[in-house]
């Protein structure tokens, strides 16, 4: 579990942001990746691996204009709805193909994650002007610490960016949101007979 207050907005006006609920901002709920052994590698050793993860975020937000900084322009091309609070409010699951770049030392190991993926957006802004769900494209980089605690469990933490690849996830008004940050922190399980309990399926009599 973690949270981040970046939800990388993009506007054309200047604004107040305002956390809204108990995820101050965004909340990492759930993510699955794979995680090596440290029994696999050298106490001091490197690896690179090609595989999917899935992150399941909680989001929320609300956006008001900053209207001391506001301009004379500015302010006459905004619309009376401008001056109205934005909230955003919802849930993300993003799937990625990533690159990890792993560095194994006796503590632990430290993670670069870089990739590409589908992402899957669901609103529940009551003010959303925008799609309620949507499917995008989600380029993703991320880093995060992997320690051993026993033969199964580790702990883990870390920190994870995402951005849509064809622009805004959602519009509401003129602010628009086409990314976000989250971050990890907590303990993870580790499955060591999943790749012997696949080779078993098909492994001949």
């Amino acid at each position: 579990l973690g949270g981040s207050r970046n939800l990388n907005l993009k506007v054309d006006f200047p604004v107040i942001e305002n956390p809204l609920g108990k995820g101050q901002g965004i909340l990492g709920l759930l993510s699955l990746t794979s995680v090596p052994h440290p029994d696999q590698f050298e106490s001091w050793d490197a690896d690179v691996q090609l595989g999917p993860s899935v992150y399941f975020d909680s989001l929320s937000n609300r956006v008001l204009p900053n209207e001391s900084s506001l301009t004379p322009e500015q302010r006459q091309n905004m619309a009376e709805r401008d001056f109205e609070p934005k909230d955003f409010r919802a849930y993300a699951v993003n799937a990625p193909l990533d690159v990890t770049l792993s560095f194994h030392t006796p503590a632990g190991a430290l993670r670069f994650f870089l990739g590409y993926g589908v992402g899957v957006f669901r609103s529940t802004s009551r003010t959303s002007e925008g799609p309620r769900n949507r499917i995008y494209p989600v380029a993703h980089f991320g880093l995060d610490w992997v320690a051993y605690m026993s033969r199964n469990l580790f702990f883990q933490t870390g920190f994870h960016e995402f951005g849509s690849g064809t622009g805004s996830v959602e519009t509401q008004g003129r602010v628009s949101m086409n990314g976000w940050a989250s971050g990890m922190l907590g303990i993870g399980y580790y499955f060591p007979a999943t790749q012997g309990m696949v080779q078993s399926l098909f492994a001949k009599n």
